[in-house]
């Protein structure tokens, strides 16, 4: 859009985004999405686009990090639409500050909380696996979202508990109201 300074050539375009926070996101640029599913996962917005929109002879673009799977490409592929897939980030683990990793393993947890698969890469650049199970032993693991879970029971670790809304907000609800 800088190049072109007006904002109208993305008139011809409809947005969607994965959840209420994307769309949040979007306004944010004032930009509207068009279209937001039920429930914020790849895989429903897939599902529901090729449910309720007419995808015949478009090209869907999809912007993503370099983290993200292939699960909507595929999806919409499999039914004949055009997806070009973009990837405009990039996630890359921040490691720790020195003493930070001694002071986690001597004090561990009581909850560990992820809010993508991301978090999870970023676990993992820092600790081993046997320091992550160390870690993990005694705490209450939360996820976001089903993508979330799937990649931590991916790296062996036990999910307590998935948030039913995939935001962060009711993440941190269904941990204060678990029962210890």
């Amino acid at each position: 859009l800088a190049r072109y300074k007006d904002i109208r050539r993305l008139r011809a375009f409809k947005l969607a985004a994965v959840g209420r926070g994307t769309a949040r996101a979007l306004a944010a640029f004032n930009l509207a999405a068009d279209f937001v599913p039920p429930k914020a996962t790849v895989e429903t917005l897939a599902r529901k686009m090729l449910e309720e929109l007419e995808l015949r002879g478009a090209c869907v673009v999809r912007i993503r990090g370099n983290l993200a799977d292939g699960t909507f490409e595929t999806r919409l592929r499999a039914a004949g639409v055009r997806v070009l897939a973009l990837t405009l980030y990039r996630t890359r683990p921040r490691l720790w500050p020195e003493g930070l990793k001694a002071k986690l393993l001597e004090h561990p947890p009581h909850a560990m909380i992820f809010t993508s698969g991301s978090s999870l890469a970023g676990l993992f650049a820092n600790l081993t696996a046997r320091q992550v199970r160390k870690l993990a032993a005694g705490a209450v693991i939360a996820s976001i979202g089903p993508m979330t879970t799937k990649a931590l029971r991916s790296r062996g670790l036990r999910v307590s508990l998935e948030a039913k809304e995939h935001t962060v907000a009711a993440l941190v609800k269904a941990l204060a109201e678990r029962r210890p």
